[in-house]
C-alpha cells in the first residue's frame, strides 16, 4: 500500500508539471521566434544580418536562440504554434528527473530509505511551485534545463571521465540554444573555487581530483562556445548580453529587487526558503566546535555549493526572471531542513510512519494543485497572466488584426507597429512583413531608437517626426498599453480606422477623408487551437473550452474602446442601444456611464448638479453590483474628490488599492485626499493614512518627486525628523521638483536641523 502511495505521489508530481506547461501562448517573444526558425527552415542558413524590420534592414544580427526557434518552427510547421509549449513539458520532465538524481546523491547520507523519498518528494513539491512563474515556453527554459545539468554532473558525476565529454556537448547545445550560455563556465569555475577550497580545508586525495577535473570542464565549457555560426565572436557576446540587462529597462521582467515589480509572490516565496535555509544551516554550525566548523560546511554541503548560492542569489536580485536560480543553489540546504521537519512529523504522529505521512500531504495538494492549475484558479489567485490550455489566445495575441491586414494584402505596407504587437505580425504575415520595432530589443535596435520609439508614443509631434521620415502607410497599435498615441491617430484626419478590436487599432493613410466607422470595431476572433492540441486539453481537462469572447464581453470592450477614444458620440449610441436591450447594464457600462457624467460635470458648469446626480446614480449601481470591483470603488472616489467630500473620497480610493493591491492609482488619490483632510483640517488626525498611502505609492512608483516631496513633507509634519530628513534630501536631488517646492523642503530641512 505505501510503494502504491509513492508512485502515485510521484505520477501526480509530473502530471502537476505536464499541466503547468500546457499554457495558452501569450508572450509575444514566441512569435519573432518562430518567424525566424521559419526562415531558418526554409533558407537553411542562419540568419547574419536583420531582415525583419525596415528601420534597421541589414544591420548584423547575432541571433543567439536560433537552435530554439528551429526546435520551436518544427513543432509549429507538424501541429500548429499552440503545440509549442509540448516542448516545455519534456524540458520539466528533465528538470525533475535530474532533480530526483541530484537529491539522491546529495543525500547520501541518509542511510533511510523512506526518510530519502520523503524528502525528494517534498524538494520536488517546492520545485514546481518555485519554477512555475517562468515555465512559458520560451527558450530560457533551456538554460533552466542545462543549469540543473551542471550543477548535478559536478556535483555528483565529476570523478567520471565521460562527465567531461556530456557537458562539452551541452555546452555545445547550451550556447545555440539561450543567450545565457556563459552560465556553463561561470557554474564549472564556481566548482573548481569550491573543490580547491574543499581540497584545502579537508586534504583528501579524491577532491584534488575533482579539483582537476572541474578545472578542465571549465576550460572545455570555454572552448565549446566557439562551436557555432557565428564562430569566436560569440564570446564578445558574453560581455554584450550582460551589458545589455543594464540598459534593456523596457521590460517589467527585468526589473531589479528595489523595484516594486519584483516583488511578487514568487520573490516571497523564494526568500522564504532562503531564509529558513540559511538560518537553519548556521543553527546547525553554532553546535559544531570552532575549529571544526569550516571542516563540517565542506563536509555536508561543499564549498561549491555555498558559492553558488552566493553567485544564484546575486544574479537574481538584478532580474525579476532569474529568481528562480536561487532554487536551484538551495537544494543542498533545504535537503538537511527538509529532514529535520520530517522528523518533526515522526516525533508528533508516532503511530504514523513518516513516509505515509508525506505521500499522503503530497497527494492531497497536487490533486488540489492539479485542479487548481486545469481550472485556472491556480493563475487567478497568484494573479498570474497565464492561462491553461494549447492555444493562441486571441486576447492577447493579434489574431483578429492580422488575418484582416492579409485579407486585405496590407503586409507589404510599411506600417508603424509596436514593439508589443509587431512579433506575432511577422510570425503570421510572413514573409512580406516587415516591422519598425519589435522584440528583438537591443540585438537589433539600440537604446536610442527605443527611447526615440518611447517619445513618438507619448508625443505626437514626435511621431509625426517619424511619419516622415519613414513613410508610415498605416499603424496597428494596442489600445490599452499605447492608447495616448491610439486616441491621437483615431482624432488625426490623415488615419483612418479601418479594424479595431479589445486588443489591438488598425489604422491606414489610404483614405484621405475620416470615415470612422462602427464596424471597424470587431469580437476577438475564438482563440486558435488544433485538433492535437484540444485533444491534449480535453486530455488534461474534459470541460476545457477555447476562449471565445461573449456579446456582452464585446460591447464592454467596444464601449470601453470608445471611451478611451474619446468619441463620446458613439459611446452614446452604443449605451443608448444597450439600455434599449438589457435591462442591468454590466459593471463596465456603469462604470463607463459614471464616468462620462462626472466629466461632464467637471467640464461645464451648466447642467453640473444634474450631471453629478447621473454620476453618483451609476457609481452607486456599479458599486451594488459588484462589491469588489475596484474601478468602481476608484470611480466613486473620484465623485468625492470632485464634490469636496474628501473623507469618503479617500475611503473609497483606499478601498479600491486594497481591491487591487497594484494599484497605484488608488495610493495616490487616497493620499491625495488625505492630504486635503489634512491642510484643510489643519489637523494632523489622518497624517498616519497620508504616510501609509505614500509610502506604498513609492514602492510601486520609485523616484517620483512629487511622492518623496509629500512623503517628506508629511513625515516633518508628523513631527518625524529622522524620517523627514533623508527623503527631503532625496526630493531636492530630482530637476523636475518645482521651485516652490524645493524652497519649502529646503525650510522643512533646516526646521529639523
Amino acid at each position: 500500500m505505501q510503494s502504491f502511495a509513492i508512485k502515485l505521489a510521484y505520477a501526480l508530481i509530473f502530471l502537476c508539471a505536464a499541466a503547468l506547461s500546457l499554457q495558452s501562448i501569450i508572450e509575444p517573444d514566441l512569435w519573432w521566434q518562430l518567424a525566424t526558425g521559419k526562415q531558418i527552415l526554409q533558407n537553411l542558413s542562419v540568419p547574419t544580418h536583420d531582415t525583419f524590420s525596415f528601420s534597421f534592414s541589414g544591420a548584423p544580427w547575432i541571433n543567439i536562440k536560433w537552435g530554439s526557434e528551429l526546435l520551436m518552427a518544427g513543432i509549429d510547421s507538424k501541429l500548429g504554434p499552440e503545440c509549442v509549449p509540448l516542448l516545455q513539458t519534456a524540458v520539466w520532465l528533465g528538470i525533475l528527473s535530474l532533480i530526483i538524481r541530484h537529491v539522491s546523491s546529495s543525500s547520501a547520507y541518509i542511510s533511510n530509505y523512506t526518510y530519502q523519498t520523503a524528502v525528494i518528494l517534498i524538494i520536488l513539491g517546492l520545485s514546481l511551485i518555485s519554477i512555475s512563474y517562468r515555465m512559458n515556453a520560451r527558450p530560457e527554459m533551456f538554460t533552466h534545463l542545462f543549469t540543473v545539468a551542471f550543477i548535478y554532473l559536478l556535483k555528483t558525476k565529476i570523478a567520471n571521465r565521460g562527465t567531461l565529454l556530456v557537458i562539452f556537448v551541452l555546452q555545445v547545445c547550451w550556447t545555440n540554444l539561450h543567450e545565457a550560455f556563459g552560465m556553463g563556465v561561470i557554474i564549472c569555475g564556481v566548482y573548481t573555487a569550491g573543490y580547491l577550497a574543499d581540497y584545502l580545508i579537508r586534504r583528501e586525495k579524491h577532491i584534488l581530483q575533482a579539483v582537476i577535473h572541474s578545472c578542465i570542464a571549465t576550460l572545455i565549457a570555454f572552448a565549446a562556445i566557439a562551436i557555432n555560426p557565428y564562430g569566436t565572436s560569440m564570446y564578445g557576446q558574453v560581455y554584450e548580453i550582460y551589458t545589455q540587462l543594464g540598459s534593456n529597462k523596457f521590460t517589467t521582467e527585468l526589473e531589479p529587487y528595489t523595484s516594486y515589480f519584483y516583488w511578487k509572490w514568487p520573490a516571497y516565496f523564494q526568500l522564504i526558503l532562503l531564509i529558513l535555509s540559511v538560518v537553519y544551516t548556521i543553527l546547525n554550525l553554532l553546535k559544531i566546535k570552532r575549529g571544526k566548523r569550516l571542516h563540517h560546511l565542506s563536509l555536508t554541503y561543499g564549498i561549491s555549493s555555498i558559492i553558488l548560492l552566493v553567485a544564484f542569489t546575486y544574479l537574481a536580485k538584478d532580474a525579476y526572471r532569474n529568481i528562480l536560480f536561487i532554487y536551484w543553489a538551495i537544494i543542498p540546504f533545504l535537503i538537511p531542513l527538509t529532514l529535520a521537519v520530517i522528523k518533526l512529523l515522526e516525533k508528533y504522529f508516532k503511530k504514523y510512519k513518516p513516509l505515509s505521512i508525506i505521500s499522503a500531504i503530497v497527494i492531497i495538494w497536487h490533486l488540489i494543485f492539479y485542479a487548481g492549475i486545469v481550472s485556472n484558479t491556480f493563475y487567478q489567485l497568484t494573479h498570474t497572466n497565464q492561462c491553461f490550455g494549447l492555444q493562441v489566445h486571441s486576447a492577447n495575441n493579434p489574431v483578429g488584426a492580422a488575418v484582416f491586414m492579409k485579407s486585405e494584402n496590407m503586409q507589404k505596407q510599411k506600417f508603424y507597429t509596436d514593439y508589443l504587437s509587431s512579433s506575432y505580425f511577422l510570425y503570421k504575415l510572413h514573409p512580406d512583413f516587415r516591422s519598425f520595432i519589435d522584440l528583438r530589443d537591443l540585438d537589433i535596435f539600440p537604446d536610442s531608437f527605443f527611447q526615440v520609439n518611447t517619445e513618438a508614443v507619448y508625443f505626437y509631434d514626435k511621431f509625426k517626426s517619424l511619419e516622415q521620415a519613414y513613410s508610415f502607410s498605416g499603424a496597428a497599435i494596442l489600445n490599452n498599453q499605447f492608447d495616448r498615441l491610439c486616441k491621437n491617430l483615431y482624432k488625426d484626419t490623415i488615419y483612418t480606422l479601418i479594424y479595431a478590436d479589445a486588443l489591438i487599432s488598425v489604422f491606414s493613410k489610404i483614405q484621405s477623408k475620416k470615415s470612422h466607422s462602427t464596424d471597424a470595431f470587431r469580437a476577438h476572433p475564438t482563440s486558435i487551437s488544433g485538433l492535437f492540441a484540444t485533444f491534449i486539453n480535453h486530455l488534461f481537462n474534459p470541460w476545457w473550452k477555447p476562449y471565445q469572447p461573449t456579446l456582452a464581453e464585446t460591447n464592454d470592450a467596444m464601449l470601453t474602446y470608445y471611451k478611451r477614444m474619446g468619441d463620446d458620440q458613439k459611446m452614446l449610441q452604443l449605451l443608448g442601444t444597450l439600455k434599449q436591450n438589457n435591462k442591468q447594464l454590466s459593471i463596465t457600462a456603469l462604470n463607463i456611464s459614471g464616468s462620462y457624467y462626472l466629466e461632464k460635470a467637471i467640464a461645464d458648469t451648466t447642467g453640473r448638479q444634474e450631471s453629478l446626480d447621473s454620476a453618483r446614480h451609476y457609481f452607486d449601481l456599479a458599486v451594488k453590483l459588484e462589491p469588489g470591483n475596484a474601478e468602481s470603488h476608484f470611480n466613486y472616489g473620484l465623485y468625492y474628490l470632485n464634490t469636496g467630500n474628501y473623507k469618503k473620497g479617500a475611503l473609497s480610493f483606499a478601498e479600491s488599492a486594497e481591491l487591487k493591491p497594484d494599484f497605484v492609482n488608488g495610493h495616490l488619490y487616497a493620499a491625495e485626499c488625505y492630504k486635503m483632510l489634512v491642510e484643510g483640517g489643519k489637523t494632523d488626525a489622518y497624517i498616519d493614512e497620508l504616510i501609509y498611502h505614500l509610502k506604498r505609492a513609492d514602492k510601486m512608483m520609485p523616484n517620483n518627486p512629487n511622492v518623496i516631496w509629500n512623503l517628506g513633507m508629511a513625515y516633518y509634519r508628523n513631527r518625524d525628523c529622522n524620517k523627514a530628513l533623508p527623503v527631503l534630501e532625496q526630493s531636492l536631488l530630482f530637476k523636475e521638483l518645482s521651485e516652490e517646492d524645493r524652497v519649502i523642503a529646503k525650510q522643512s530641512i533646516e526646521g529639523c536641523r
